[in-house]
């Protein structure tokens, strides 16, 4: 048992109640906090555990099972029929010094709602502490400034911090030194993660807001972040990064996605860069869906390109080795291989056009899909002007780990064309494939060709090509003029066709054939030799 500084205390079991909530009394079951014996953590309660009391942030921590906290949406009444939520491991004067190891596990729909709260996340204030293999999914935080779904600040100190493998989903906003992963890092290292949280700055004069991270001066290495970033008024904005600064800053094999929109010094891939450079290298944003054509770091590409695998391998990027870092999902972009983005809406596998009789046929296939209404399938003509029409769409599975195949024939004319993919979900959210392209060459004029073989036994080919839709007459006379079959008798589009005669219950001889298409009529002989 420890002291609670609260008025109206009864003990209750493990529990000390007061005003502002329940406050577990018992450590963990398993562990006692050493690196050797670190405190397993199986439940909300074990978590509160570690937040109500500073004498805990300097222990050793292990997650042994997905944690659901919901009930954080009602914790510390705020007095006007709202509640403050989530109270962070770690402050301004006690540090989380410790360690934690999610082992690959989550926790979910964690809520914090401190608007006059710095230094706010699942951790608030890391100093010299190591955070693994964790994910906070599905998170709401409202703070402040220093603000991160994972970690507020990690500040410099004599020891520097390690993060790893660790990701961020939901949405986040704050005033300044806002990032989707963690608020503001300093002297220390963030490797294979990624954020789809989206992060928006609030307040008057907002700054420093980045997707991944807010302010960075420390090392950034296989990262990535997805979510959008919205600060209108705000300076210093970033799809990855909202501002960095130091020669020993380093930040590398890094990508971002994210909508960026802000108010002065906005990049796509970093806000601004003060005036010790950092070492930005092999990293990429994407220009088209960030909105961006500029950044103060990274090299920005289109959809295309970020989505095809040679832009990043010619980077240095791992893909190859015997232990990965990364990987492609055919049509989206790159994701790690030890810490996977399992959200992808759609693991689009293949894509492929082929042209038929003046058609092309769309066909392609899904692993798995999460959510997915669809596909709409759009065109453009190859001088690639940017002019997308929507052609078709097709119903998606909605959520199936079972392998899909969807095919779709357009007729589109003569010409070079492109093709692709918008995968939407239910919720509204999109993302586009690779760009695949098909030339289709229609006859410029009505025609009939002779049959091969000729003679022949029993059955022979028939080409003939139609320059404009028409309906289309292809029948067999013997030598008095008698219909012997009707081939075709049907109406036609532009292209090339192929008939096969088979003349297996006629005796042998010379026989006519005749195509009749619009304004067109020819005839040809074949002879039947058994």
């Amino acid at each position: 048992p420890y002291t609670v500084p609260l008025s109206g205390i009864a003990v209750f079991g493990d529990f000390y109640i007061g005003n502002s909530g329940a406050f577990p009394t018992v450590a963990p079951s398993v562990g006692d906090g050493t690196s050797g014996s670190p405190y397993q953590i199986t439940n909300l309660t074990d978590l509160c555990w570690i937040a109500f009391e500073p004498t805990h942030w300097s222990l050793c921590y292990v997650q042994t099972t997905d944690i659901d906290a919901s009930e954080t949406s009602t914790w510390y009444s705020d007095g006007s029929g709202g509640y403050f939520g989530w109270s962070p491991i770690g402050s301004n004067d006690t540090k989380f010094t410790g360690s934690y190891d999610g082992q690959n596990h989550k926790i979910s729909n964690l809520y914090m709602n401190r608007p006059s709260l710095s230094n706010a996340g699942f951790m608030g204030h890391v100093a010299g502490a190591t955070i693994s293999n964790l994910g906070i999914a599905n998170c709401s935080i409202v703070a402040q400034g220093y603000a991160g779904c994972l970690a507020g600040n990690v500040e410099n100190s004599s020891t520097s911090s390690v993060i790893n493998n660790c990701f961020a989903t939901g949405i986040i906003s704050g005033t300044g030194q806002v990032g989707g992963l963690i608020g503001c890092m300093e002297n220390s290292t963030l490797s294979s993660s990624y954020s789809r949280a989206n992060v928006s700055g609030s307040g008057s004069s907002p700054e420093m807001i980045g997707g991944l991270i807010g302010a960075h001066y420390g090392t950034i290495i296989n990262c990535y972040s997805t979510g959008s970033v919205t600060a209108p008024s705000s300076e210093f904005v970033g799809g990855l990064i909202g501002f960095t600064n130091g020669m020993a800053v380093k930040i590398n094999k890094c990508y971002s996605t994210g909508s960026v929109s802000g108010g002065t010094q906005v990049g796509g891939f970093v806000g601004y860069v003060g005036a010790s450079t950092p070492d930005i290298s092999n990293c990429f944003w994407d220009k088209e869906t960030s909105g961006k054509i500029t950044s103060a770091g990274g090299t920005g590409k289109t959809t295309e390109e970020m989505k095809t695998q040679t832009t990043f391998t010619d980077a240095g990027w791992d893909f190859t080795s015997g232990t990965p870092i990364w990987e492609m999902i055919p049509t989206n972009y790159p994701r790690l291989k030890a810490n996977p983005d399992g959200a992808l809406p759609v693991e689009l596998t293949s894509f492929t056009a082929v042209v038929e009789k003046g058609n092309v046929v769309l066909n392609w296939k899904t692993a798995t899909e999460v959510n997915n209404a669809g596909f709409e399938i759009q065109k453009n003509t190859s001088s690639g002007n940017g002019n997308w029409t929507r052609v078709a769409f097709v119903n998606g599975h909605g959520t199936t780990n079972a392998p899909q195949s969807y095919t779709f024939t357009d007729k589109p004319g003569s010409g070079k064309f492109q093709y692709r993919l918008k995968q939407t979900d239910r919720d509204g959210k999109f993302e586009y494939s690779q760009t695949i392209e098909a030339t289709v060459i229609l006859p410029v004029q009505f025609g009939l060709s002779q049959n091969y073989p000729n003679p022949f036994n029993p059955t022979t080919v028939i080409n003939y090509s139609i320059a404009s839709q028409s309906h289309v007459l292809l029948k067999v006379y013997d030598v008095l003029g008698r219909v012997v079959v009707a081939l075709v008798d049907e109406i036609k589009q532009p292209g090339q066709y192929s008939v096969i005669f088979n003349a297996s219950a006629l005796s042998n001889g010379v026989y006519f054939y005749k195509l009749d298409a619009d304004q067109y009529s020819g005839v040809k002989r074949l002879t039947l030799l058994k």
